[in-house]
Parts: structure tokens; C-alpha cells; sequence
């Protein structure tokens, strides 16, 4: 039902479909002012104008040098399904499109998309991914599709370790597991404690998959799809979850990721671009079909559009049994229509933030989530966690401890003492951050297996794959 007829305020010419930021848009001027807000990141600084625009001849370069430059500026897309992914996504192909059709068959840049998912989720995914492959095919411009199953990935990796935390000194130990000794990611998750820990988890590999794969493919930038809003979520995810110190490095796209070998920068196109103008351009492009395990937010759009209704509405979790991240999220969501200002302090706060004054020597990488260490968090831990147990001083004292060592709990815990033990006497050194260090105490065993993020191939048998016409 129309709640309103007023015509666009930018062209004055076409009646609005759409109220965003207290000013009406038509579809038309509306996708211009999303696609505006993503080139003008696109363009930040020489580095990116060098990889999206169409390079020439010229008196500095000859036009064999341009045209190398043109086929060795490659992209990559990491595509969730989500609404923010997808239009970036949409947006970069757009771009491309008119670069074939003004310059005559040249373009500026090389466009893939990866998408990483669990083993369950490859059918539906794989679906969607021939529906966008199909959506682009008559476009004259090419985008390889990269999809890579996580599962498969990790139990094929080259080096697993095992990671355990002193509960006492909070300071951690890793051995190498047996080649033939297989690990799912099913297995590592269920070890963690709670839902953020396992979150927390799947974006570390998820990251660190999708960053290898780039330093392998020499792309020269990774375009994450990520709104304002969802910049905000991270930032106050990344302080409430002690992570704090990686804020500076997450929001920074103006150095290239050292941890990677320095060979690709980060960017986020839709930094400017709230989540809910984001899914109400989606719907508008006829994108939101292809969304996956996301429901959009229609609130800017005059008109409902009639497969609202057929989306599944977010569950309304109670508090204990949301992430994190999830709780940010819904905090956002919830102001985002009113208080729209807030999201955008966020984000412009979090990317004036430098990075920590580091106090490791050689500022190590988290043996977990590969960050930058800056603080000795087990030494702080240390300072203000009383970790002795009182001593037994009676019988009855005695009792209780002896039935506390025969229960389950004590158990438990005898194995773990073993354990810690062992990994004491032939393990080495893993150094984790803060934010880490409580992931792993989350585990009931303060264990945890995962890869040796030391050994730059122990990614090597990474499953990839890249859907053709062939392909079933």
C-alpha cells in the first residue's frame, strides 16, 4: 500500500519510491547516490584510482605497460549473500559494464567473487552462485566465481595444532597433530563454550581463507562488502570482546596487510552507506532473490514490497542466547531509522584510532586469529586474577574435594592438569591475544585444535572451485 506520493527531491521528475536520510529518491537517482558513495571510496587515494580506472598509453607508460597494468589490477569480492556483498558486488560489475562500453572493449579491472561456507550450506550457495553467474552472462565483462568449502578446507589442512591455556599463568602451549589424524570444523566448534567463541571462530578461518587466497591469486585489493552499520557492529563488537587493539588495523585501508606478504589492500566501498539504504537499493535491482540466510530491512521504501511477506522474520533471540556481534547488531537496527548519526560516529571515530603502542618485542601475530599482540595479556591477566585455590583444612574439607575428584567435573579436570602437563614438557610456545585467550578458556578442556598460522602452506590443499558453463 502507497504510504505517500511526493516526487524524487533530486530529479523533481519521477515520483519516490524511497525516504532515506529525510530526502525522497526515485529508484533511478537513488542507485546513483549509493553507486556515487561507493566510487568515491573506489577512488580514495592513487593507489585504488591505479586498479579501477582504464589505464592508456601515455608519456609515462607505453601501451603494452597500460595494458598490463589494466590485466594485472585484479579485485576480489569476498560474497556472504548478504545485501551489502551482493550490491558491491552488482555495483563493481555496473562499473566494468560501462568501462567495456565507453572505452570499447577495454576495462580497467580483473572482477572475482569468492564465497566461503560450510559443507550443508554448498548446495543452496552453489545455486545462487549460477543465478548471479547467469544475471552477468549476456554483460560483455567476465567475473569468476570462487567457491570454497570450509569444512573441507580445514580438515585438509597441511598442520593442525593443538593449542592449551595455563589456566593459572594464562600463558599457552601447541603440539603438532599427526598427518593422519583428520579434524572437522564440526569438532573445533563444539569444543568452544558458547556461540560468540565458535562466531568468533569461523570469521578468524573465514578471514584468514579468504586473505590466503587472495596472496596467492596477486590480487591487489579485497572489496569487502561492508556497510556503515555493519562497520559500527564490528567496532563495538571488537571492544566489548576485549579486541579492542585490532580496531586501528580493521578500519585501515590505507596500508597494504602486512601479515599477507603486503601485496593487497582492504576497502570498503559501502563505508557510507547504511545497511537499510543497502537493502532497500537491493530490492530496487531486483537482487534480493539471491539473498541467503538474511532477512533485509524495508523500512526506507514507501511501497512493502509483496515478498516481504515471504521473508522468515528475524528471530527475536533473548539476550543470553546472542552473540556478541548480534547484540550490536540489533542495537544498530533498532536506532538506524532515527539516530542514523550515531552509526556514522561510530565509524569515524574507530578510523581515527592508531594502533596501540606495542609492549611485546617484535610485536608477534596471535598464533589463533593471526593479529597484531600489542599488550602481554597473560601477564595482565595475571596481575589481577587470584588463581590459588584455598587449602584443605579438615575432614570435611577432604570429603568434598575426594567426591568433587570422582565427579564428572573433576574429571575433567584431572585430564586437563595432564594434559597442560604434557604440552609443558614437549610443546611450544603459541602467543595469543586477549581476545583469543578467552575464546580458548570458553572450551571446557581450555583447548583448542586449529591450523599452524606460522606455516604459510598449511593452507595448500584448499578446496577452490570455479564454476563454468560445463559445470552441473
Amino acid at each position: 500500500m502507497i504510504i505517500e506520493t511526493v516526487l524524487c527531491q533530486r530529479c523533481k521528475k519521477i515520483d519516490a519510491v524511497l525516504c532515506s536520510r529525510k530526502e525522497y529518491f526515485c529508484p533511478v537517482c537513488f542507485e546513483k547516490f549509493v553507486s556515487l558513495k561507493q566510487r568515491k571510496q573506489m577512488m580514495s587515494d592513487n593507489y585504488f584510482q591505479d586498479i579501477f580506472k582504464v589505464i592508456y598509453g601515455d608519456k609515462l607508460r607505453s601501451v603494452e605497460e597500460a595494458s598490463t597494468m589494466n590485466r594485472e589490477s585484479r579485485v576480489l569480492v569476498p560474497l556472504s549473500f548478504g545485501s551489502s556483498s551482493l550490491l558491491t558486488l552488482d555495483i563493481l560489475h555496473g562499473i566494468l559494464k560501462e568501462q567495456f562500453t565507453v572505452h570499447r572493449g577495454t576495462v580497467g579491472f580483473t572482477l572475482d567473487a569468492v564465497t566461503c561456507c560450510r559443507y550443508q550450506e554448498m548446495g543452496e550457495v552453489r545455486r545462487r552462485l549460477h543465478k548471479l553467474r547467469d544475471r552477468y552472462s549476456d554483460s560483455g565483462v567476465e567475473i569468476k566465481f570462487h567457491l570454497i568449502d570450509l569444512d573441507k578446507a580445514f580438515e585438509t589442512c597441511n598442520d593442525h595444532i593443538r593449542i592449551v591455556l595455563n589456566d593459572s599463568t594464562f600463558s599457552s602451549r601447541y603440539v603438532a597433530l599427526e598427518r593422519l589424524q583428520k579434524v572437522s570444523m564440526s569438532d573445533v566448534l563444539k569444543e568452544c563454550g558458547g556461540k560468540s567463541a565458535q562466531e568468533d571462530l569461523v570469521t578468524a578461518f573465514t578471514d584468514r581463507i579468504v586473505k590466503d587466497f587472495a596472496q596467492r591469486g596477486n590480487y591487489k585489493a579485497i572489496l569487502w562488502g561492508h556497510s556503515m552499520t555493519r562497520l559500527a557492529d564490528e567496532v563495538i563488537s571488537l571492544v566489548v570482546k576485549g579486541r579492542g587493539a585490532q580496531i586501528a588495523d580493521t578500519l585501515n585501508t590505507s596500508d597494504f596487510d602486512e601479515s599477507f606478504g603486503g601485496e593487497f589492500k582492504p576497502l570498503y566501498p559501502l563505508r557510507d552507506v547504511l545497511l537499510s539504504e543497502v537493502d532497500a537499493l537491493c530490492h530496487l535491482k531486483g537482487l534480493a532473490p539471491l539473498l541467503y540466510k538474511y532477512a533485509p530491512n524495508y523500512s526506507l521504501l514507501l511501497v512493502r514490497p509483496s515478498e516481504a511477506d515471504k521473508i522468515t522474520p528475524k528471530p527475536k533471540y533473548l539476550p543470553k542466547n546472542m552473540t556478541i556481534n548480534g547484540l550490536a547488531r540489533k542495537y544498530f537496527d533498532d536506532i538506524e531509522d532515527n539516530y542514523s548519526n550515531v552509526i556514522s560516529t561510530v565509524v569515524r571515530t574507530g578510523a581515527k584510532l592508531a594502533p596501540p603502542t606495542c609492549e611485546v618485542d617484535n610485536a608477534p601475530n596471535c598464533t589463533l586469529c593471526r593479529s597484531m599482540i600489542y599488550k602481554d595479556a597473560p601477564g595482565w591477566l595475571q596481575s589481577i586474577t587470584e588463581n590459588l585455590g584455598h587449602p584443605i583444612e579438615d575432614d570435611a574439607d577432604f570429603q568434598l574435594y575426594e567426591a568433587w575428584s570422582k565427579s564428572q567435573l573433576g574429571e575433567v579436570h584431572a585430564d586437563y592438569i595432564e594434559l597442560t602437563g604434557d604440552f609443558q614438557r614437549r610443546g611450544d610456545d603459541a602467543l595469543l591475544c586477549y581476545g583469543c585467550i578467552t575464546t580458548v578458556l570458553s572450551s571446557s578442556t581450555k583447548s583448542l585444535v586449529w591450523i599452524n598460522s606460522d606455516k604459510q602452506d598449511a593452507l595448500d590443499d584448499i578446496s577452490r572451485y570455479i564454476l563454468t558453463d560445463e559445470e552441473d
